[in-house]
């Protein structure tokens, strides 16, 4: 029955977490007794209407909460969960009015929140028993939430009945293939029982060991086992090799698929990859192995080479994490603004959406400065913004200030012109303010003025 344990989380905030403790349920119960709406949810299914059976056949639903699950806010800047129609608070309290058991499982380092950060019918959530997840110790922990969901749902293999029921048209032959296939894919106590005692007790180990692995077991008892691996396919054959050298007839009796969960390698790695330039992305692996890519031209950029360099070396990969920036200027570009502030008009400065940066300078026109600054920018950086232009302030400069004063010092109907390059020039004794202006215009020109303009007049 699709949906007995049905996992309810906020999308950013903590979809990993919850693809993790999803699939390793997933293993535990069969994904039949799982419900995450991105696995079973349909192209144009209705989602109310899902969501509303699923509820139906619910008897345990999981609220993952992480750091910024409070916090979430919409397009508009409000607090989702005090939408009363958000999809996470619906489900939550839809689960609370049917009586289904609710269980908050906090992971990211998350705590329950405080009651004044709820909304009135989410409260009842404050004094249900929540479990923590943690990365370090995920599946100590998930094997005893795993424990806890069993004793309020049950096992329940009927979808391997429901295979049989179709062979079992064969009679006698339809009950030996249900037999044979529950068997494989069921470890009995009676295949167990012929473990030695040493194998009985690395198959515990092994169980809580890290991902990927595999464990053989060989006619006579003994085992083989393989842990840590990049690709479940190398721990089949590193396990079976192992099992090969102590008996005969060694088959594959557990595997260790691997749930995405970081290493402490790749945990020290993540850390100290948040720090880093983007624009940039993180793979994991099944196995936890991990790869990242940083300070790229662009997110895809960034993204491609995280997977490609990821599944060289450990298979089955996807993205942890992604930055793709946000046109932050790295230290380089903040010590190269101050420099360019200093330089001649028109200028302008312009930031990549990773971070770095490019400038003009001395151009005749705005566009010219802008246009050359991005071009420059897009060198070593994709989604270039100008975030600052410089088209002079005609003033006047030092150069001219012994032409302001002299100019100053002449009688009659005059003007002085000023270009935004810091040339000058200057009029007196016309017969007319509009001559004046005109007169003094073109003395800045010639003396290689742009866009001169009358800064006095007299």
């Amino acid at each position: 029955m699709a949906g007995k344990i049905f996992i309810n989380y906020r999308r950013d905030d903590s979809a990993p977490h919850a693809m993790s403790i999803a699939q390793y349920l997933e293993r535990r119960f069969g994904s039949q007794n799982v419900f995450i709406d991105v696995d079973h949810i349909r192209a144009g299914e209705n989602f109310v209407t899902v969501l509303d059976e699923r509820l139906q056949e619910t008897k345990v639903q999981l609220v993952i909460i992480g750091p910024r699950w409070t916090e979430a806010r919409n397009s508009k800047r409000a607090r989702r969960l005090d939408d009363p129609e958000d999809w996470v608070r619906m489900e939550i309290t839809s689960a609370l009015r049917k009586r289904i058991r609710v269980i908050p499982v906090l992971v990211g380092g998350a705590k329950l929140p405080k009651e004044d950060l709820l909304p009135d019918d989410l409260k009842p959530l404050l004094k249900m028993q929540a479990a923590i997840i943690t990365t370090a110790s995920f599946r100590h922990e998930m094997a005893g939430l795993a424990n806890d969901i069993e004793g309020m749902i049950g096992r329940d293999y009927r979808s391997y009945g429901q295979k049989a029921a179709i062979v079992g048209a064969s009679g006698l032959m339809g009950i030996a293939l249900l037999y044979a296939l529950i068997s494989a894919m069921i470890p009995s106590e009676r295949t167990e029982g012929r473990l030695s005692k040493q194998c009985e007790a690395d198959l515990q180990k092994f169980r809580v060991a890290v991902p990927v692995g595999a464990f053989a077991v060989a006619s006579n008892g003994n085992c083989g086992v393989s842990v840590g691996q990049p690709k479940i396919s190398l721990a089949r054959v590193a396990a079976l090799e192992a099992c090969n050298k102590v008996g005969q007839g060694c088959k594959i009796f557990e595997v260790l698929e691997g749930d995405w969960t970081l290493n402490s390698d790749c945990e020290q790695q993540l850390a100290a990859w948040r720090n880093d330039e983007p624009a940039k992305a993180f793979a994991v692996s099944k196995s936890g192995h991990c790869a990242t890519s940083i300070a790229q031209k662009s997110l895809d950029e960034a993204k491609t080479e995280a997977l490609a360099d990821c599944e060289a070396q450990a298979g089955e990969c996807r993205l942890r994490e992604s930055n793709a920036g946000n046109w932050e200027m790295n230290e380089t570009c903040t010590k190269e603004l101050d420099e360019w502030r200093k330089k001649d008009p028109v200028s302008a400065f312009a930031v990549a959406r990773n971070g770095t940066c490019g400038s003009s300078s001395g151009y005749s026109s705005a566009e010219d400065a802008r246009k050359n600054a991005i071009s420059d920018c897009e060198t070593d950086g994709s989604e270039c913004k100008v975030t600052e232009l410089f088209e002079g302030n005609w003033a006047v400069t030092d150069d001219c200030k012994p032409d302001f004063e002299k100019w100053g010092k002449y009688q009659g109907r005059g003007a002085f012109a000023v270009g935004r390059s810091g040339s000058c020039g200057y009029s007196w004794e016309y017969s007319s303010s509009a001559e004046a202006d005109r007169g003094a215009i073109e003395e800045c020109e010639k003396g290689g003025g742009d866009s001169c303009k009358v800064i006095s007049r007299k």
